[in-house]
């Protein structure tokens, strides 16, 4: 068994040339192949590693002889890559994982960790694991013989990351819409997705990390959210919404209205829950809604509201900011009248005076609401409010 004590200075050089080598198709990289290039080494029979090691696997002490002087591994980010690979997210992009030339690992370990655990788990329960046909593989370029110095390693890795709103935009969801304005619709998706992905409890019920291919799955499988963001871009085109809440937000917000008739039973228990199982019986009432909250006097209350809660604290958290829609949303479509009174948050204090959101109000079907500690409990209706109560002067939130 190898022990590990040669500096990268030491070792002997193994890819002498430039080369890349492609891993597509029946020659998909091994799991033992990526263990192989890793200097993959379990903990021999003597426990030589003691506490010189670099992972635990299965319990199992590792040492990875081919990663010497790579940033620490991220095991987040390790088992987020091996889930795109058990969901079938993976795609070949000819992002190169990097080898030095004297075998060294200098771009790479996540994923190949990711890869082989990825396998580990597939092995243990392929049944968890319906949208695979067969065990994960990975195709990956692999760049062979970059010079191992300081000055060229630490170039690796520096390109800027896509952020969602990035992918969004260059993508054919909103290729109708010109360049000047596609930057917005596309940063309002992105917040819409966040919303709705949050308050369904993706995240919790289902156990999957937002990634940018699992946020594009999710609105492929519901597209009405584009809908949402375009009726909501338009209306906030003087940023009378957004200056109150963020517009992705409220394109999230009014997605679940709209749907909130839906039997939240039937969406949650399909595998890939999507728009076949909702109900939009109230589209309309939920796009008049944000229509009217844009710019009507109708709305003048909950516009106050919202001003009100961050002349207070300009650091209002989104929760408590969605709270107060929620609370005029239910009056609106009973067609009862919103005045100030129905829309005050009810919160708790702390011995040490700190102040939180007490209630997390739903508009029901599959919004389970944003608050964990809430999460899915029963929320009360609001009482009626027999004598009007005098409305403050609108004030911005600027």
């Amino acid at each position: 068994m190898p022990k590990v004590t040669a500096k990268a200075k030491n070792r002997k050089v193994v890819h002498k040339d430039h080369t890349v080598a492609l891993h597509t198709g029946k020659n998909a990289l091994t799991e033992n192949e990526a263990k192989q290039l890793l200097g993959w080494v379990e903990e021999p029979d003597d426990n030589d590693f003691k506490d010189d090691f670099d992972l635990k696997h299965n319990g199992t002490k590792v040492r990875l002889t081919n990663n010497l002087n790579n940033r620490p591994i991220a095991n987040g980010w390790v088992k987020t890559l091996s889930q795109e690979l058990l969901r079938g997210r993976w795609q070949f992009n000819f992002e190169n994982l990097i080898i030095g030339r004297t075998g060294l690992v200098l771009s790479g370990q996540h994923r190949l960790l990711a890869f082989i655990q990825a396998c580990e788990d597939y092995r243990n329960d392929p049944d968890s694991y319906s949208l695979l046909k067969k065990a994960p593989t990975i195709e990956v370029a692999i760049a062979y013989g970059l010079v191992e110095t300081d000055e060229v390693v630490n170039t690796i890795d520096t390109g800027k990351p896509r952020t969602l709103s990035d992918v969004l935009f260059r993508s054919e969801l909103f290729k109708k819409i010109n360049k000047s304005e596609r930057k917005e619709y596309a940063r309002n998706l992105d917040y819409a997705v966040k919303t709705v992905w949050q308050r369904t409890g993706v995240d919790d019920a289902f156990g999957i990390k937002r990634t940018h291919a699992e946020s594009l799955d999710f609105i492929h499988r519901h597209p009405k959210l584009v809908e949402a963001v375009a009726h909501v871009t338009i209306e906030n085109d003087d940023g009378s919404l957004s200056k109150l809440i963020p517009a992705g937000t409220c394109a999230g917000a009014m997605y679940l209205m709209s749907c909130s008739g839906s039997d939240p039973t039937k969406y949650t228990e399909t595998e890939e829950p999507s728009e076949k199982e909702l109900d939009f019986g109230l589209w309309e009432m939920a796009e008049k809604f944000w229509t009217l909250l844009s710019s009507s006097d109708e709305m003048k209350s909950v516009r106050n509201a919202l001003s009100a809660l961050l002349e207070a604290d300009e650091k209002a958290s989104n929760e408590e900011r969605i709270a107060i829609i929620i609370k005029a949303w239910k009056r609106f479509v009973k067609d009862q009248k919103i005045m100030a009174a129905n829309l005050k948050l009810k919160y708790r204090t702390h011995e040490d005076g700190y102040k939180e959101l007490a209630e997390s109000p739903t508009v029901g079907g599959i919004d389970f609401g944003g608050d964990r500690e809430l999460f899915g409990a029963e929320q009360e209706d609001e009482p009626e409010v027999e004598e009007p109560v005098e409305e403050p002067v609108e004030a911005s939130a600027e």
